[in-house]
């Protein structure tokens, strides 16, 4: 499951220099299975970079509320100031060693491995059409304190949402 953020939206992270900030990751978790699951976040912009971090579900079909204290990346360049993909927010359902053989980028920042990009998943959500796993409220903040969730009026989401709407005219009535 993934978030994509805009660069445009993360220059206060100060990626890539030696005064980068932390982020704190907040959201609300239920799943079938209890166990230890894995959020990666990755960076593409400049040099590839990446961290991964567990949580664990300690209580079967019972909503948890976990919050995930990001450093700041001092290294590897910054993040590209525009409407592109920034960072990338991965939770990791199910994970093959390809994904989980290396603890490289395990709670800090480095160079990106695809190796180290579910490291301590033990999970695997496709292992029976039993299981689910739900997310709410998440929140990627500045700062390294969770705060309550940001509710938005239903007009204000909507303003911020248009402007990815592009509606293309299909005939000679459309404008």
């Amino acid at each position: 499951f993934t978030q994509t953020l805009e660069g445009q939206d993360l220059q206060q992270l100060r990626s890539g220099t030696s005064s980068a900030k932390p982020m704190t990751l907040s959201f609300w978790v239920k799943a079938y299975q209890a166990g230890t699951y894995s959020v990666s976040l990755y960076k593409a912009d400049q040099t590839a970079r990446g961290v991964t971090f567990n949580y664990t579900i300690n209580a079967s079909a019972t909503w948890e509320f976990k919050t995930i204290t990001i450093p700041g990346d001092t290294g590897g360049g910054g993040i590209d100031n525009d409407n592109g993909a920034g960072i990338y927010v991965h939770w990791a359902l199910a994970s093959g060693s390809d994904y989980t053989s290396s603890d490289s980028m395990k709670n800090s920042w480095a160079n990106y491995s695809s190796a180290g990009f579910a490291h301590g998943q033990t999970v695997n959500l496709a292992s029976s059409t039993d299981n689910y796993w739900q997310i709410t409220g998440v929140q990627l903040e500045l700062g390294d304190q969770a705060t309550p969730f940001e509710h938005r009026s239903f007009g204000e989401e909507l303003a911020l949402c248009q402007r990815y709407f592009y509606m293309a005219a299909s005939g000679a009535d459309d404008t």
